[in-house]
């Protein structure tokens, strides 16, 4: 607390009305930032209370400089409040700067209602609440969430002008604020859906795709077809097949064709059978693999080409013709990107699992303490809020679990306006729990 001359003693206190007068000049002047060891250092209410002092001197001796001892405190009251409520933010948090911008304003509601200290639902301090708990919740990005930070500025500066002793005004800006609030929420819901349905599609199209593979590999796992074959069952067959999976069901006639498909075509690289018979089942065939590859993107010429070159290997099983055939179907799978978005290079013949062989062959081992979270996990809600530790500097952010896989154990997270944030497996989030870089948050503080 700021100190006053031995001098003061000798003058009256100074009146509400004085107080108020210079806190209102002080609202009007910007408060100054300073840096101490690297860092911003936001204006204190020590330091208000230093300038109001000053200022009230600097009036000349006929006007009080002294603090009634009951406003002193409410000051220093104030003040151990800011004090404790700036701890808590992160040092780089746009939230300090708010707090700073509320000083003033709450200190002279402090000084004209001592109701502020006792009451825990006075309008004041319900704004005050809520300006914090929305910067808290919503914010995350200077740069993008420039509109909210903008308007949580209005209403402070709003607080600092509108004040004059009706604490209404508070209950007016904190249902603007709410109304503001409440429209971004719905907005996250919406969009934290999208998130949600494009999980689940990305989960069903990984599934499709697995078992796509799963089915071709079964059929080339007894077999030498020529390499052009194998490239092409291996990529853009695949494709097909994961596609057919997805949008007509495993049981489809249609389906059903496409993975017999798989058997004709290699079958015809096969020994014993006439040569007239192999081109008879070749024709057969034509339709079946133009649907197939026009299914998923291809265009007639391309799919005309690769078929011409694998149908000539029936008749010309020679080096020249082979090579040929490869080049062809390479040329045609690194068209169009995979089935799911990525672009990719075909694979070497036989190397169609190179996804999968490429992951760790000896995952992390899971102990009880992990199990046992995983179990606590599975039984959440979605919906409930998860806090990070982002860095050694302890930086946390907040992130909702929107929804996971109880088939490939992937968790979603999303921030507030229901933005992807991470996705997590089961087992990650449960060493993160257990090793303390994350734990679970009161669901209602959203």
């Amino acid at each position: 607390p700021a100190q006053e001359s031995a001098g003061d003693g000798a003058r009256a206190p100074a009146s509400t009305a004085d107080l108020d007068a210079v806190l209102s000049q002080l609202a009007t002047r910007p408060a100054p930032v300073s840096q101490r060891d690297g860092r911003l250092v936001h204006r204190s209410v020590a330091d208000v209370k230093r300038d109001l002092l000053a200022h009230l001197r600097g009036r000349g001796d006929s006007t009080p400089a002294r603090l009634r001892q009951e406003d002193s405190d409410a000051i220093d009251l104030v003040g151990h409040l800011f004090d404790a409520l700036r701890a808590d933010q992160r040092p780089t948090s746009p939230t300090h700067g708010l707090l700073t911008q509320m000083q003033v304003p709450l200190l002279k509601v402090a000084l004209r209602d001592k109701a502020f200290f006792s009451e825990r639902a006075h309008p004041a301090r319900r704004l005050l609440e809520a300006l914090l708990q929305t910067s808290e919740t919503w914010i995350e990005d200077d740069t993008q969430d420039r509109a909210l930070l903008d308007k949580l500025g209005w209403l402070a500066e709003r607080v600092a002008h509108d004040y004059d002793g009706d604490a209404t005004v508070f209950a007016r800006l904190n249902e603007d604020l709410d109304k503001h609030v409440g429209g971004m929420r719905r907005k996250a819901e919406v969009a934290e859906r999208h998130q949600v349905e494009a999980a689940k599609g990305r989960e069903r199209l990984q599934m499709a795709r697995a078992a796509a593979a799963e089915n071709v590999q079964q059929r080339l796992s007894a077999a030498t077809p020529p390499e052009a074959v194998r490239t092409l069952l291996e990529s853009a067959w695949t494709d097909v097949l994961a596609l057919s999976f997805l949008r007509l069901g495993y049981e489809h006639p249609r389906t059903r064709d496409r993975l017999e498909f798989i058997e004709r075509l290699i079958d015809l690289f096969g020994f014993g059978r006439p040569l007239a018979e192999r081109r008879f089942e070749l024709q057969k065939l034509h339709e079946e693999f133009e649907d197939g590859l026009a299914s998923i993107g291809y265009h007639d010429n391309a799919i005309e080409r690769a078929w011409r070159d694998i149908a000539r290997l029936v008749d010309d099983p020679e080096e020249g013709a082979a090579e040929a055939a490869v080049a062809t179907v390479r040329e045609l799978v690194e068209q169009r990107p995979r089935l799911g978005g990525e672009r990719r290079e075909a694979a070497p013949a036989g190397d169609a699992v190179a996804e999968a062989a490429a992951r760790p062959a000896h995952p992390l081992p899971i102990g009880p303490r992990e199990l046992e979270m995983i179990e606590r996990i599975r039984h959440l809600p979605f919906g409930t809020w998860f806090e990070f530790t982002l860095n050694q500097q302890g930086d946390r952010a907040r992130r909702k679990l929107c929804w996971f896989s109880t088939v490939t154990g992937r968790c979603l997270f999303v921030n507030a306006r229901g933005q992807k944030a991470q996705e997590r497996t089961l087992e990650e989030l449960a060493r993160d729990l257990v090793r303390g870089n994350a734990r679970v948050v009161d669901n209602t503080k959203e």
